[in-house]
């Protein structure tokens, strides 16, 4: 089995891009890298930031990954009528495009199926519980060939 996706905090009154922390009097940003990445984005679509041309520095190796997977979703943030709420699915669809591409590409390695789960982890305070948004989870068979779609099973 394979999971992925993005995750995102959501403070107690509904703060979507923020979580409060447990041991820690503050509320802090959730998740970090995909803030900083949509805010070098909106610098890039509003003029404001200096394009780096060094992406994937080693030095910060991830969140070049981050910045590099969120640049093709620049409009779709800017349009959004709450960014931090879209941030994650834009992130999820960027992850979509790289786990589609893996599955494909490993279709020969697949030895007794495949059941890919993505969705979005929503983080929330240290006194509640943080859940999973379900949006993809298929099985695949041996030759990596769609079998079912099992989303419906889980809603």
């Amino acid at each position: 089995m394979t999971i992925h996706g993005p995750h995102v905090g959501i403070t107690k009154d509904g703060v979507i891009g923020k979580v409060e922390r447990s041991g820690i009097a503050l509320v802090d940003n959730c998740c970090g890298s995909a803030i900083a990445a949509s805010n070098y984005l909106q610098g890039i679509t509003d003029g404001s930031a200096d394009i780096n041309p060094k992406i994937q520095s080693f030095s910060d190796f991830q969140q070049g990954a981050v910045q590099e997977l969120i640049l093709p979703f620049g409009k779709r943030l800017s349009r959004a009528e709450d960014r931090m709420r879209e941030l994650p699915y834009a992130l999820y669809d960027s992850q979509e495009v790289m786990v589609t591409d893996i599955v494909n590409t490993g279709k020969g390695s697949i030895k007794q199926g495949l059941a890919v789960l993505g969705g979005i982890q929503i983080n929330t305070s240290p006194d509640t519980l943080d859940y999973f948004h379900p949006l993809r989870f298929d099985y695949y068979d041996s030759d990596g060939n769609l079998v079912e779609n099992m989303l419906p099973y889980l809603r």
